[in-house]
């Protein structure tokens, strides 16, 4: 059987405390979908006294994000901190050199410390995933998107530019309305 997938949760605000609720609820379904179980099994925050309506009795606790971020026994950090300075951005390098994959949603993060994101809506559902049957419509630095341009080559059909950060999701709705209205308005013609 394939080792579980080890995750530290750096941070039990709203948005963490869901996480760990979810992945406890959907469960069988994560395994089903990643052919693993995911497992919440390490996580930090200031306050340790807080009721935040989850179960952490099973999971490792840490006071110092960074010191989460180096533990072996973790494969996966997850940064919910928040912030573009300290203990995020510590704790994220010290995932990063310790080798860990690192999820975060921080943008104030990422756009101050030089990294540019692209925004890129996926149109597919995982079983097309797995048949290299997704398009993408990304949205951005142009000159990003035609770094990446041969990772999208790897596992999507299509892919497509449609302007700047945040244009992704509309480019997907203009495409689609593009391509299929026409086709419902004939066929409601018909009727």
């Amino acid at each position: 059987m394939t080792q579980p997938l080890r995750v530290g949760v750096a941070g039990l605000g709203t948005v963490g405390a869901a996480l760990i609720a979810q992945v406890a609820r959907e469960r069988d379904v994560l395994v089903a979908r990643c052919g693993r179980a995911i497992e919440i099994v390490a996580v930090c925050a200031r306050s340790r006294a807080k009721d935040r309506d989850v179960d952490l009795k099973k999971m490792k606790w840490f006071a110092d994000p960074v010191a989460l971020a180096r533990d072996p026994e973790i494969d996966v950090f997850v940064e919910l901190i928040g912030g573009a300075g300290d203990p995020a951005k510590s704790a994220v390098e010290a995932a990063l050199a310790a080798g860990k994959s690192v999820v975060t949603a921080n943008k104030a993060l990422l756009a101050k410390r030089g990294t540019i994101l692209l925004d890129c809506t996926l149109s597919g559902t995982g079983a097309q995933a797995r048949v290299k049957d997704l398009v993408v419509y990304a949205s951005g630095d142009r000159k990003s998107y035609d770094r990446i341009a041969p990772v999208l080559d790897g596992f999507a059909r299509a892919h497509y530019y449609v302007g700047a950060f945040g244009a992704g999701f509309d480019g997907l709705v203009n495409y689609a309305t593009r391509r299929y209205l026409p086709w419902y308005h004939r066929d409601e013609a018909k009727s």
